[in-house]
């Protein structure tokens, strides 16, 4: 249900991403909610409030990505959304075991969790280093993309590009110092000699209770892995959105100008490619001053094209 919103916007914006109040609304309040929950997260001492400001700063990037408009960008907002669901999960689990077994979310009362319960705090950082980001699992991948799909669009200025990737990479910091704060918060040692009061006490999982977030964490993992796999589920809904077009001028018209179309065309999140094609336009007559009509010299058209008014 947290990712209502994201469902939402994801589900309107092949029919309002063109419109700049739209873009300038869903990116500008994204990116504010990335920071401030991440910041927010940094200062809780509950680990399911850590987990849940860091959601808060997730669903803000995630609603960058599909606010953005672009094909490649929406691809990314998917990857994200399926490496959130999983490693987002798994943690939260991680804590109700936590909180099952010790009696206590606190992480001021943890210390030596993690050689209590060796196999949670395995299950925990895998899952925490998707959130964070780190390869090969799926939050890698998607991150990676999200930031080249937002560097590279044409939907955004080229200052505006660096100001929303200067905002992203501030929020991902912050994504990975919520994260650390998390598995050291639940199973550092916190400069003890011995285990804590709520840890000495509790009780250790049962393999029932680590079966569910075991399973998700491997799954980010494996999806991270085979994500070309995972991209062929979510294309279809890439393709919804126009594709990003560059127009590009030619300097003079007649019979021997080219004109240079570049096509983004990108099959992964991760690589975009651009397609040069020649581009002869017909005579022009300056007494007319008509515009010139290109001729494509290759079977694969432009997207498009902007020609110089004739001299």
């Amino acid at each position: 249900m947290v990712k209502a919103g994201i469902y939402l916007v994801a589900r309107l914006a092949p029919g309002y991403a063109d419109s700049p109040p739209w873009r300038i609304t869903i990116i500008s309040l994204g990116l504010l909610s990335m920071i401030l929950a991440g910041w927010r997260a940094m200062r809780a001492y509950d680990l399911k409030l850590v987990l849940a400001f860091g959601t808060v700063s997730q669903l803000g990037f995630m609603m960058v990505l599909v606010g953005i408009g672009t094909r490649d960008a929406a691809l990314a907002g998917m990857t994200m959304v399926v490496a959130h669901a999983m490693f987002k999960a798994a943690l939260f689990m991680v804590v109700g075991i936590i909180d099952h077994t010790t009696g206590t979310r606190d992480l001021r009362k943890l210390a030596h969790l993690g050689k209590a319960a060796p196999a949670l705090a395995i299950i925990a950082s895998l899952a925490a280093a998707s959130m964070a980001g780190l390869p090969p699992l799926l939050g890698f991948v998607g991150k990676e993309a999200a930031l080249e799909s937002v560097l590279e669009t044409n939907a955004l200025g080229h200052w505006s590009s660096i100001a929303v990737v200067t905002v992203i990479v501030l929020g991902s910091i912050l994504t990975v110092g919520y994260s650390v704060r998390f598995i050291w918060g639940a199973f550092g040692r916190k400069t003890l000699s011995k285990p804590s009061p709520a840890v000495s006490k509790m009780h250790k999982p049962g393999w029932l209770f680590l079966f569910a977030p075991g399973l998700l964490a491997v799954l980010g993992l494996a999806a991270g892995i085979l994500s070309p796999q995972l991209e062929k589920l979510l294309t279809p809904y890439s393709t919804t959105l126009a594709l990003a077009r560059t127009p590009i001028t030619t300097s003079h018209c007649g019979t021997d100008s080219t004109l240079r179309c570049c096509s983004r065309a990108s099959s992964s999140p991760a690589v975009s490619r651009s397609t040069s094609h020649s581009v002869r336009s017909a005579d022009c007559t300056s007494s007319t001053r008509r515009w010139a009509t290109p001729t494509v010299s290759t079977t694969r058209p432009c997207v498009a094209w902007t020609p110089s008014r004739c001299a």
